[in-house]
């Protein structure tokens, strides 16, 4: 025995309704999952700028810099000597297995510009590898014959 057409009708709107409202959930899911990270690199910025220069953060000493992060900061002293910016520090933290979110990238880069002076700002959005950050990745700064404006050392 089949339905009533209208009835039919109405039962098929509202499968129709709970498969648009569970898309809309997952959507909304990913978003809150998205901003969540992203606010998780604003407190640990907010943190690391709290926190006067030099200090140690719950009597733990400031920690060097992983294998990982020794990778792309002593890559990128070679490959760029003068100054890099945020895009081409993700280029090479995905490369070297590190997925990072922009507002983890920015924060993990103010904390190296900040607390661990690894690296430098020489303009807004760009960063330059310090006397300290090359020492720390294992690698010596300065380009090649070429590049009269590389630090010397």
């Amino acid at each position: 025995m089949a339905l009533d057409p209208i009835f039919q009708q109405h039962l098929d709107g509202k499968r129709r309704a709970v498969a648009q409202a569970r898309k809309q959930l997952e959507k909304a899911q990913k978003h809150l999952e998205t901003v969540e990270a992203e606010l998780r690199g604003w407190e640990q910025a907010a943190e690391a700028m709290l926190r006067p220069p030099n200090s140690q953060s719950d009597g733990v000493p400031k920690r060097g810099l992983s294998d990982r992060w020794k990778s792309v900061i002593g890559e990128m002293a070679a490959i760029h000597p003068k100054d890099f910016s945020l895009s081409d520090v993700a280029i090479l933290t995905d490369k070297h297995g590190l997925k990072l979110s922009p507002d983890t990238l920015r924060g993990q880069m103010h904390h190296y510009v900040s607390e661990s002076k690894f690296l430098e700002r020489t303009t807004p959005g760009r960063f330059r590898v310090t006397l300290d950050g090359a020492v720390a990745a294992g690698v010596s700064l300065g380009g090649g014959a070429d590049d009269d404006d590389a630090i010397p050392f």
